[in-house]
């Protein structure tokens, strides 16, 4: 190409950098301010005097806070521009998950936006990630492959893998300072991960995940609407 198509074209896609970075600027914020509203609530929990009262609007309303936080950040998204997003993963853990939240995909943010879930099975009434992260790394190769076939074949739908760029970086430096679960959840298989994504990607077949799910139109009607707040509607303080 010429130089001032190249040019042309490093500007667009400096323009898009800038765009992604503040759209992630914002999230940040958010997540902040979510924390500061968690401690905020706790003090008002504390001073209830039933401890009864206290364990159940405890429980129902850190549900709901997580809920919100997710609903603003979806609704963010589809502000921006966005039209899909994989931003959920419905299972309980301690740092995120809603684990109402559908396992497939649905719209959000008022019909704007598709939001397509980390994959997830069902084994025993309880909803595991088999969808890529620390996950992959902890359970044996043999589960994944299984389980997301299972999602292919058993549930009809489409597996949704995702990993950290670090993850294939065993060398990394090592912080001793960290926690002990800390640790293990960062650094456990590192050196496993680049043999199982190539196992992996011999596996499956993979592709885009605007062309599986969005299609040529960015049509996505036929996907249910799930309001992540609705969960929240409940919770008191």
């Amino acid at each position: 190409i010429s130089a001032a198509e190249f040019a042309k074209r490093r500007q667009k896609a400096s323009l898009r950098a800038d765009q992604a970075a503040d759209a992630e600027a914002r999230l940040r914020e958010l997540l902040e301010a979510e924390l500061i509203a968690r401690e905020e609530l706790r003090g008002a929990v504390r001073r209830r005097r039933s401890l009864e009262e206290l364990e159940s609007r405890r429980l129902a309303t850190q549900a709901g806070l997580a809920a919100a936080a997710a609903q603003r950040a979806l609704d963010e998204l589809a502000d921006a521009g966005y039209v899909y997003s994989s931003s959920t993963v419905p299972i309980k853990h301690d740092l995120y998950g809603i684990p109402e939240a559908p396992r497939f995909a649905f719209r959000a943010a008022q019909g704007r936006l598709l939001e397509i879930p980390i994959s997830t099975i069902s084994v025993a009434g309880r909803k595991l990630n088999c969808g890529g992260g620390g996950w992959f790394r902890l359970f044996p190769y043999a589960f994944s492959r299984w389980a997301l076939r299972q999602v292919n074949n058993k549930d009809r739908q489409s597996g949704i893998f995702y990993f950290h760029p670090w993850e294939v970086d065993p060398q990394q430096p090592r912080l001793d300072n960290a926690s002990r679960k800390s640790r293990f959840r960062h650094y456990l298989n590192l050196h496993k991960m680049q043999s199982r994504l190539a196992r992996l990607l011999d596996d499956f077949e993979w592709g885009r995940m605007d062309d599986i799910f969005l299609g040529e139109n960015v049509d996505f009607s036929r996907y249910q609407e799930w309001r992540v707040d609705d969960i929240c509607s409940s919770s008191t303080i």
